[in-house]
Formats: structure tokens, C-alpha cells, sequence
């Protein structure tokens, strides 16, 4: 059975059945929202919710306000038949009245946040393009896996430890040595591309050199890092720094 989401105007709630909107007193230009639709749309505009607005038509009127002439043969007949028929129209009237109240009423009053409801802080993109309202309600809401995806997927400095020292090799000359430790839980990462920047003893920038690593790194598993810096000023630096400069991900 589907369930809607309503908006007032001002908060939105849900979600309800078919059932309890019926007895939330909504009006017809009430904005509504299910899943599977890709905006926000009147109540009235909705078939499922167009029915609970439907009322009886009018009874049948002359110009002048008076009843029918068919009516009025039949009242000529039968004086008892018109009187019942007055007696129901005026008590239709009367519950069309208290109708109303009742709903200007309950309109009127603050409405109370649902307390499972989520309301988006930012405009949401919707599968198929469309922008939806800002205070639409994000259906559903996504798992901690899906979560995990995205930050991984989104973030990959975040989860990529890198880990070098400087050694000699039989020449003398600095070698960086070292590893690059996947800490994601579900995302293997690939042709990652590391930055070394290296620096003087007043901390300004030499020079920078870039060192792809082919392959991939799976959650979990190292990549070793052995690189020789190209210039001989870069051999000479002070310091140095590893960061990711770029990598892809996969999942």
C-alpha cells in the first residue's frame, strides 16, 4: 500500500496511508509526495487523494434560487415528500458547515513534527534530474554500506595511508621507501598518482615530482613506494612530503 508525505507549507510530515489522510483533514491544494513520483504535487492532482475531496453537486435550482419545477409538481402531490426533502437538504448544508470549522480549525493549529521525519537541509537531485524542494523528505534513507560507498568513493585521501623513510643505496644517493595501506572497508582503489613535494631548511618550496602506482589496492592490502627523487637538488632537499594526488576507485 502506498504511504504519502504531506507539506503544509511549512513542515512536512509522513508518512501517512491512504486511510489516515482521509481523517488529517488535508484540502485539496495540500502539496503530497510518494514514491515513484519526481516532484511535489497538489492532493487534488493525485488520483489516489483526488477522491477524498469529492462531494455531492448542488441540488437542483431555478434562476431565482426557488426549487425545481419538477420538484415543485411532485410538492404539489405530495406536501409530506417536499418537506423531507427540505428537512435533508438543510441538514447537508449544516454538515457542510461544520465541515469547514472543523478543518479551518485543525489547519489553524501548529503542526507537530513527525518525529521519524527527515528533512533535507539542501535541494535534492532526484534520479532523473529534477530538482525537488528543499524541505522535500529524502526517501528513503540510504543504508550505512551505502554510506560507506560514498565516503570511500568520495574521500580517498581520507582512507590512504601513506608511510615512507629515506635510505641510502649502494651509491649513497637518498632513496624513498615506504607503502600505501587501503583502509577502506569496500573500495579498491587503482593507478593512484602520488605528489612528493620537497622543501629547503626555511621551509620554501624546490620542486615537485609526480609517481604513479599501476594496479590496484584492495581493502585491507599495501602498495610499496621506492623512488629515487630525479634531481639532484630533490636529493639534496631538507624535507619532503608524500600526499594522493589522483587515483581511481572502483566498488
Amino acid at each position: 500500500m502506498k504511504k504519502y508525505y504531506l507539506h503544509d507549507g511549512s513542515v512536512s510530515r509522513g508518512p501517512f496511508s491512504i486511510d489516515e489522510i482521509k481523517q488529517s483533514g488535508i484540502n485539496p491544494a495540500t502539496l503530497a509526495w510518494t514514491e515513484g513520483m519526481v516532484k511535489w504535487e497538489q492532493a487534488k492532482d493525485i488520483p489516489e487523494l483526488a477522491g477524498i475531496f469529492s462531494v455531492p453537486p448542488p441540488l437542483p435550482a431555478t434562476e431565482e434560487g426557488g426549487i425545481d419545477s419538477r420538484d415543485m409538481r411532485t410538492a404539489s402531490r405530495t406536501p409530506a415528500l417536499l418537506h423531507k426533502h427540505n428537512r435533508s437538504f438543510m441538514l447537508t448544508v449544516l454538515f457542510a458547515l461544520v465541515s469547514v470549522v472543523v478543518l479551518f480549525i485543525r489547519l489553524s493549529r501548529p503542526s507537530e513534527q513527525v518525529e521519524d521525519a527527515f528533512v533535507a537541509e539542501e535541494p535534492v537531485i532526484s534520479d532523473t534530474g529534477i530538482v525537488l524542494p528543499q524541505s522535500a523528505i529524502e526517501p528513503p534513507r540510504i543504508s550505512p554500506g551505502e554510506q560507506a560507498k560514498t565516503a570511500e568513493r568520495n574521500n580517498p585521501g581520507k582512507y590512504l595511508s601513506i608511510s615512507t623513510a629515506t635510505e641510502k643505496n649502494l651509491l649513497l644517493q637518498p632513496v624513498i621507501k615506504g607503502s600505501v595501506y587501503n583502509r577502506a572497508s569496500v573500495t579498491t582503489y587503482r593507478d593512484l598518482k602520488l605528489r612528493f613535494r620537497y622543501t629547503g631548511r626555511d621551509g620554501s618550496l624546490i620542486g615537485e615530482e609526480y609517481v604513479t602506482i599501476d594496479g590496484a589496492i584492495a581493502p585491507g592490502a599495501l602498495a610499496e613506494i621506492h623512488h629515487k627523487p630525479a634531481k639532484k637538488a630533490y636529493r639534496k632537499a631538507a624535507g619532503y612530503t608524500v600526499t594522493v594526488y589522483t587515483v581511481q576507485s572502483t566498488q
